[in-house]
């Protein structure tokens, strides 16, 4: 199989990435309702408009980096697993994305508190568009997210970091949250 050129910057440094590290997401500028709505997101936060935090880097039974995210990407609505690579190669042309790895390993407790967090919302919390809307225009977050706190993107990010306060985070408050080293392009 040809690896796809699209992935030439993320293959070499996928096998790096570590549970914990987070990737994010710039969509490209247009008026298709994916780009509008990432142009939207970024024009108001100026900032990324999408946010993951990797899951499960790749082992000798992994072969990929899987990232956990709520999304409406395809059909799927709600806190997911994903494989970095198909996820990356489904931005438009033109899109962008930076994995920003941890500085200091998780401890045992962070990575306990993550793993368990991701669990407790795997599938059950749902994305919602008006909600994201409510969120970026400022509602608070019980209005906006109610118990679940996946709807929105960065939100669900900060409660799966186990982040104080996660209703505050938009993706760029996620990216400059202390921990991460500066971004590495990957798409």
């Amino acid at each position: 199989m040809i690896p796809d050129p699209r992935l030439a910057l993320y293959a070499p440094l996928a096998p790096h990435m570590k549970p914990m590290d987070l990737i994010a997401f710039t969509g490209k500028k247009g008026i298709e309702p994916s780009e509008l709505l990432s142009t939207i997101i970024e024009d108001v936060t100026h900032g990324p408009s999408h946010v993951a935090p990797v899951r499960w880097g790749i082992t000798p039974d992994h072969p990929e980096v899987t990232i956990v995210q709520s999304t409406l990407n395809r059909k799927i609505n709600g806190v997911v697993n994903t494989e970095l690579g198909a996820e990356l190669l489904s931005y438009p042309v033109g899109s962008t994305a930076y994995w920003h790895r941890r500085l200091v390993p998780p401890t045992a407790g962070e990575l306990m508190t993550f793993y368990a967090n991701c669990g407790a919302c795997d599938g059950r919390a749902h994305y919602s568009v008006a909600e994201l809307f409510g969120f970026l225009l400022g509602r608070s977050a019980e209005d906006v997210v109610g118990l679940t706190f996946g709807a929105v993107c960065s939100v669900w990010t900060a409660v799966a970091y186990g982040w104080p306060e996660p209703q505050e985070y938009t993706p760029i408050k996620c990216v400059e949250h202390a921990g991460w080293g500066a971004g590495e392009r990957i798409l």
